[in-house]
């Protein structure tokens, strides 16, 4: 009986939100605004400049493309001419399949992946067939992101120019686009508007960054680290939401750290060195260093929540959500928000269709960072963690790509086996990096004779600087302001032994707004005019938790509002987020005294 109720109630719904759906879509007509792109793809097969590969086939990867079955895989460049020294906007990346038994025929499947010009950041999904022999050929445009998103259209295919012998060929596409939803709500003039704005607006945070002093008192990381005033952003090393790790670089950078630590993860760094550039565009200020994290062994850093959402129970008061830093959490009560004051639009009555049918309750993996903070608070223990080790050989070819500075080995300090097999995997990609740091806990009385021996593994091949990072209370410099002791105290004793190996000290773990004060009370820190015994021996203090906090919650209002977005198209939320982070990094670099 229950059942036959509940079956009921489902089909009621449906039909009262099919019938509201096509009430909406005859009252609200649909004026979807119309767009042409014309660009040049690369493809290139042989050469030193060869951008397709074939990974399977009738004979493994010796088959030929004109062969039935052979599978090739393609990150092509996109031009806006049809020469390769045109300019680069873009990479085609994906895959065609030689799907015709008579060889004639291909089957495209490829993003075009925007990376300059005026749909930076944006993309599209193609697909469709290529029957190269002939002259035109029409494809499918089913998708996109960012400025193309739910975009639909077609597009013709010409071969623009053909190197049979040597598999080398230049495509021109020429695509009509029909920009629907969220765009089309967006007339042009209001665009404009948009963009004078935000001119304006940014010029105030131009002036402020010009008012902290931080272009002509700004050193080179290295010179930072020598002079105790090195700052460093820990993104988090299981942290992978692109969104906000781009947004966070892009004010950090502008607050002058001197470092960005993120995910050993190809698209976090692609976000990292994208707010960089994009805090570049606004300030020519300097390149702070990228540094990838890494572990060599089970690591809290590594490790994420996980947890059914069906099993629970739906009377639980859910204290997993309320405890999360990272907004990880999201379960099935929420509501989707009104999209308009002025009544229901054809957009909002979409995004209650996607809200129903596309919802996903439990644990957002990419934001979750491993603090562990909800697993001790499940009154049905029903959340556990998994755990992941970082691979040496993938991230060895990570660091060999441009973009990377640094590195960061976690380790338990206990035992060195695994930090040599790590140190030994990563091979001579070491030598293209500036920093080598290894951050460990305060094991005791084995603390020194651990970073002698990971030392020693170190010394043969490393040719740049390096530092020990003091981890102090891993992951809770957001909790409050006791927080910070541990790394203090674990700076204070290390400080005191002179038998520790060569290296820069940095703490983290904890550390917050009030870590520098707790510094000069011991010391540890260099002030402006005065001087102590043991102020060179601390190179600088790293930010995690705290700092994402600070800026997090603007970022979150932004975004409440707005939607996910770059923060620098909204300059009132860059400016309250630069002032947050100018008082955090200031208290190390010494703004306060400029502002």
């Amino acid at each position: 009986m229950a059942n036959n109720h509940l079956n009921l109630s489902t089909n009621l719904f449906n039909l009262l939100f099919t019938i509201t759906l096509l009430y909406i879509a005859w009252n609200n007509p649909a004026h979807p605004e119309q767009t042409n792109l014309i660009f040049y793809v690369h493809d290139y097969l042989t050469g030193h400049d060869a951008s397709a590969i074939t990974v399977a086939g009738r004979h493994g990867p010796t088959s030929s493309v004109f062969h039935f079955g052979t599978i090739i895989a393609v990150d092509d460049p996109v031009t806006v001419g049809p020469t390769i020294e045109s300019q680069e906007i873009g990479r085609a990346q994906g895959l065609y399949i030689n799907s015709e038994l008579e060889g004639k025929g291909l089957h495209l499947m490829f993003s075009v992946i925007f990376t300059d010009g005026e749909y930076k950041g944006s993309s599209l999904e193609i697909q469709g067939a290529d029957l190269f022999a002939m002259k035109e050929r029409e494809f499918s445009i089913v998708s996109g992101t960012g400025f193309f998103r739910f975009v639909k259209g077609y597009g013709i295919m010409e071969t623009h120019f053909m190197d049979l012998a040597n598999l080398r060929a230049i495509l021109k596409l020429n695509m009509a686009l029909s920009l629907s939803f969220c765009n089309s709500t967006v007339s042009p003039q209001h665009q404009v508007k948009v963009n004078l704005k935000s001119k304006t607006g940014l010029q105030n945070v131009k002036n402020l960054v010009q008012t902290a002093g931080i272009p002509s008192i700004a050193s080179s990381p290295q010179e930072s680290l020598q002079n105790g005033n090195w700052v460093k952003l820990i993104c988090g090393a299981s942290f992978e939401d692109v969104t906000d790790i781009r947004n966070l670089s892009l004010v950090y950078t502008l607050a002058g750290v001197d470092c960005i630590d993120c995910a050993a993860d190809a698209s976090v760094v692609s976000a990292v060195n994208e707010g960089i550039e994009a805090a570049q565009e606004i300030v020519p200020l300097r390149r702070p260093w990228v540094m990838i994290s890494v572990n060599d062994d089970e690591d809290l850093h590594f490790r994420k929540a996980e947890f059914d959402p069906e099993d629970c129970p739906l009377d639980c008061s859910r204290p997993c959500q309320i405890v999360c830093p990272a907004n990880a959490i999201s379960l099935d009560d929420r509501k989707p928000t009104s999209t308009s004051s002025k009544g229901t639009n054809t957009l909002g009555a979409f995004k209650v269709f996607f809200f129903f049918f596309n919802y996903k309750a439990g644990v957002l993996t990419e934001r979750c960072y491993g603090c562990g903070r909800c697993l001790p608070v499940c009154p049905y223990d029903k959340i556990s963690a998994v755990t992941y080790i970082r691979d040496a050989i993938a991230t060895a070819e990570l660091i060999k790509r441009d973009g990377i500075d640094a590195i960061e080995i976690h380790t338990s300090g206990r035992q060195t086996s695994q930090f040599k097999q790590l140190w030994d995997g990563l091979g001579d990609s070491i030598r293209h990096l500036r920093l080598v740091a290894v951050s460990l806990p305060d094991v005791g009385e084995s603390t020194i004779s651990s970073m002698k021996a990971m030392y020693s593994i170190m010394e043969p091949h490393l040719s740049c600087l390096n530092l020990w990072q003091l981890d102090g209370r891993p992951m809770s410099g957001d909790i409050g302001r006791g927080a910070t002791r541990e790394s203090i105290a674990f700076a204070l004793r290390l400080a005191s032994m002179e038998e520790r190996p060569k290296g820069f000290l940095q703490l983290a773990g904890g550390t917050n707004a009030h870590t520098v004060d707790g510094l000069k009370k011991v010391g540890l820190f260099k002030t402006k005019g005065a001087a102590t015994s043991l102020q060179w021996l601390i190179g600088g203090v790293a930010y995690g938790g705290y700092a994402r906090k600070i800026v997090g919650r603007i970022l979150s209002c932004m975004q409440t509002k707005h939607g996910l977005g770059d923060i620098d198209e909204y300059p009132d939320y860059l400016l309250e987020a630069l002032r947050e982070a100018l008082a955090l990094v200031g208290t190390v670099k010494c703004y306060n005294d400029l502002l």
